[in-house]
């Protein structure tokens, strides 16, 4: 369990804490007073302002002690009409900063992001005005919280760091012994246990201790505060002692759990702090059960989990942690007990985490993709679920029942791989079926069109200026949301008019795969095409193996762990991307049992189309493949696509070709590389097209050829910048053209060749989400694509490209001519990678010859 997960329950309502408890029945008395009060004052008047800040102050109080949503939504109303009526006053910058604190307490509960969006902006907007200390103490400490919430949907550092800056301007603001003192110093001990966790801080540890213990000080023994207060203070000695190696321990584990008991009894049904402290409870009684392995410890702590299930509500952002703590707990019963039963139920819990985390995907902005993308990484529900299905295939006695763990094994899989960039290309214009009406199918364009232009602009600042980049901007976000209600509606309309819509609606989605739609794409490619996924559990790396007419895949696994492939990618480092030895390579040694498995499914295959799995990316898949012995039907190499999922093909098979036109050939930009000039000068001629050479190969004129041709052909340098992959690029004449600025742009390529080193490197943007060059590229609307993995030779890449053209033109699918040129430049002798092996295929391989080029 993460700091994070101790203290969740320290969190909620701090701001509510700072108003005075009361008994239910006094609130009500006092809201129906208001009430009256709001309706017999005069409309407009500066006393009916007044009367509707009471109104809310009242209602937020009395949702903290009911948990009632209806009332938070009744005082946010209250406090936007306070500030409508009294503009530019004191009550209206007051009304701002209560509504600010009511938006984020319904955030908290409900898991809206407009509700967290709209905390930090009207807080951000008030703070600007407040001048009372007190009030801008209460301001800055729930915009503390506001952007912690934040930083823990999307994972940005720049929130946290900011999260902890403004909570320690709460402290020093809130006066000495106040109760807002307590509070804040509280908020700022969760915002920097938050930090702790992400960076291994024991000095941020430390620090949370005293704010704890300042905090304890102050508050009173009647206060609602106080529980918080304990709980979090025992939670971090608890830390402290664990980390010291002390056994004073089991004692202070004893003391928070009976402070994480009385918050989650005093809390309101349905509130954070409920399930937030159950969850703590179930969290600090597996660790205990983990140091001594007392059965009956992990059934208190399965008890408290299932708690902090049931209390949370559906739209809560912390359920999937919580299912996937239930699930982790329920499967250790099946190495207790000996039983499956354990594990089904875990299974059952792991699988309803991955839909509650699939499930708003579509509609929430780039920077909340990018971090839920991290975070279901992290947890690693889909790593264990995937190894749940294959054990439990291995339990079940019928066929039948094989076959189902098997095929939900490998859809999981897939479904984990790149879902963003699955989801972006699924946006392309693709065609509609012919019984759509005309206006439903151009609407339809039309939304895309608009989606795909608001995620463009979020994904393009990625990692720049947080102003930039800012996942606030609350009008994107409405309209994002709008336009997915707009598009529910023209889908109903398109599956009333034509039944056969129902494919392609499910296709535009955008949702991971279906076994329908897996299996319909494994028949449209036809028995001589194998559909492979690679994917890591947490003990086993395993690859499906899907052919057309088959009700399910056939599996290989090897025991090769996490640790392993740590040692498989240094080892590839260093002989092949730092070519360091002379003798043969030992990288994908661990890995070729699991290739020759796979090779007895591969009969009569004329190509495979493979995607990897997280850093899975990197390798060179092809040359492993010949080292295990995979081979066409007429004994040559193995044609082999490489897809970052298999959910992305469908989209790219269904682009429209590009306009009939000339092809582009860019060369040497620079003026450094003579043989990417001589390559450019051959590959052009067969073209039937001039060369765009050296220095007028500007960024202005190589994009605007990009936007007007159906085959590009770019030999260059590129670059690969770890750490910040969008602002990869080729090197030009002028500058260098980024991936930023290639999202930002349309480009329908039938084929785009990337001569030149590391064009096809990509790195994770959160999660198994990737991005470089490549990934730009077909965003932008390629349909296949050429590209390295590593730094490549110019004279050798000169001569793979001859070869790859003229196969091309001879009519050779392009799968099978880069395989072809690949295998006639790889030498005999030590096994050694060679610059050829670095170039990967991607996309639509049945591209023609573009009919304006000579033959």
């Amino acid at each position: 369990m993460t700091f994070r997960s101790r203290v969740r329950a320290l969190v909620a309502g701090q701001a509510a804490a700072l108003r005075r408890s009361e008994q239910a029945g006094d609130l009500d008395r006092r809201i129906t007073r208001l009430r009256a009060g709001v309706d017999d004052a005069e409309p407009g008047s500066l006393s009916q302002a007044e009367l509707l800040n009471s109104l809310g102050n009242r209602l937020v109080d009395r949702h903290r002690l009911s948990g009632d949503v209806a009332d938070l939504a009744t005082a946010m109303d209250c406090y936007r009409r306070c500030g409508d009526l009294a503009p530019g006053t004191e009550l209206a910058t007051t009304a701002l900063g209560n509504l600010a604190v009511a938006c984020v307490n319904r955030y908290t509960q409900l898991g809206a992001l407009e509700d967290l969006e709209a905390a930090i902006t009207n807080g951000r907007a008030a703070l600007a005005v407040v001048q009372d200390p007190a009030d801008r103490a209460r301001d800055l400490s729930n915009l503390s919280h506001a952007l912690h919430e934040r930083y823990y949907r999307t994972r940005h550092r720049e929130d946290l760091e900011e999260s902890v800056t403004v909570a320690e301007a709460a402290v020093e603001l809130a006066a000495e012994g106040a109760p807002e003192r307590a509070a804040a110093s509280v908020n700022l001990a969760v915002a920097l246990l938050e930090r702790a966790a992400a960076t291994e801080s024991f000095a941020d540890l430390d620090r949370a201790a005293g704010l704890y213990e300042s905090a304890a000080a102050i508050t009173p023994r009647d206060s609602w505060l106080r529980a918080p207060v304990a709980a979090g203070l025992g939670t971090v000695r608890l830390l402290q002692l664990r980390r010291s190696g002390q056994s004073r321990a089991e004692g202070e584990e004893a003391r928070t759990i009976a402070g994480l008991r009385a918050i989650a009894e005093r809390a309101p049904a349905g509130s954070t702090m409920r399930h937030a402290a159950y969850y703590a409870i179930g969290g600090t009684l597996w660790q205990r059960y983990l140091r001594d392995r007392d059965p009956a410890r992990l059934e208190a702590a399965i008890e408290a989990l299932g708690a902090a299930v049931a209390a949370a509500p559906d739209g809560a952002g912390e359920l999937p942690r919580y299912l996937n703590a239930l699930g982790i707990a329920l499967s250790e019963r099946t190495f207790v007990s000996g039983s499956y039963a354990g594990l089904a139920a875990a299974l059952a819990e792991w699988v309803r985490a991955l839909n509650l985390l699939d499930r708003g995907f579509g509609s929430v902005p780039m920077a909340y993709k990018l971090g839920q993308q991290d975070i279901s990484a992290g947890l690693g529900i889909a790593e264990r679920v995937v190894s749940a299905y294959l054990v439990l295939a291995e339990a079940v006695t019928t066929r039948a029942g094989v076959d189902r763990m098997l095929r939900n094994a490998m859809l999981i899989a897939e479904a984990a791989k790149s879902r963003l960039l699955t989801e972006l290309i699924g946006r392309a214009d693709l065609p509609a079926p012919p019984g759509v009406p005309a206006d439903d199918a151009g609407r339809e364009r039309e939304i895309f069109a608009e989606l795909r232009m608001l995620d463009t602009v979020e994904l393009v600042g990625h990692g720049q200026d947080a102003g930039v980049t800012d996942a606030g901007s609350g009008g994107r976000l409405a309209r994002r949301t709008a336009l997915r209600g707009e598009l529910e509606a023209v889908w109903a309309s398109m599956t009333a008019a034509d039944p056969r819509a129902e494919a392609h609606v499910a296709l535009r989605r955008g949702r991971p795969l279906d076994w329908e739609t897996l299996t319909g794409l494994a028949r449209r490619l036809g028995p001589g095409t194998a559909l492979l996924s690679l994917f890591l559990t947490n003990s086993r790396t395993v690859i499906f193996v899907l052919r057309s007419g088959e009700d399910a895949p056939d599996v290989c696994t090897v025991d090769l762990e996490p640790s392993q492939w740590d040692d498989i990618l240094n080892r590839f480092d260093r002989e092949v991307l730092a070519g360091s030895g002379r003798r043969a390579e030992t990288w994908d040694r661990p890995l070729r049992p699991l290739l020759e498995a796979v090779s007895a499914h591969l009969g009569g295959v004329e190509r495979v189309v493979l995607a990897p799995y997280d850093a899975g990316l990197r390798l060179p898949w092809s040359l492993m493949a010949a080292r295990a012995g995979w081979r066409a039907a007429d004994g040559g190499a193995l044609p082999l696509v490489t897809m970052e999922s298999l959910g992305l093909l469908p989209f790219l098979l269904d682009r429209r070709p590009a306009a009939r036109g000339p092809a582009a050939v860019v060369g040497d930009p620079t003026g450094n590389l003579a043989h990417a000039n001589a390559e450019a000068v051959e590959i052009a001629a067969m073209l039937g097209v001039d060369p765009l050479l050296g220095p007028a190969a500007t960024k202005a004129r190589v994009l605007d050829l990009l936007r007007r041709s159906p085959v590009a052909h770019v030999a260059a340098h590129a670059l690969f910048l770890p750490g910040s992959p969008l602002d990869s690029g080729i090197v030009l004449a002028d500058g260098v053209l980024t991936a930023r600025e290639i999202l930002a742009e349309s480009v329908t390529l039938d084929l785009l060749v990337l001569s030149g080193c590391e064009t096809g490197v990509a790195e994770s943007l959160g999660g198994y989400e990737f991005a470089g060059l490549s990934q730009a590229f077909l965003q932008a609307g390629v349909r296949c694509l050429v590209a390295s993995l590593w730094r490549v030779d110019d004279p050798a890449t000169a001569a793979l490209m001859a070869s790859f053209y003229g196969d091309w033109r001879d009519g050779l699918s392009l799968d099978r001519c880069l395989a072809r040129a690949v295998s006639a430049a790889r030498p005999a002798g030590p096994g050694r990678a060679h610059s050829s092996d670095a170039f990967v295929l991607s996309g639509d391989w049945s591209i023609g010859w573009p009919v304006t080029a000579s033959r």
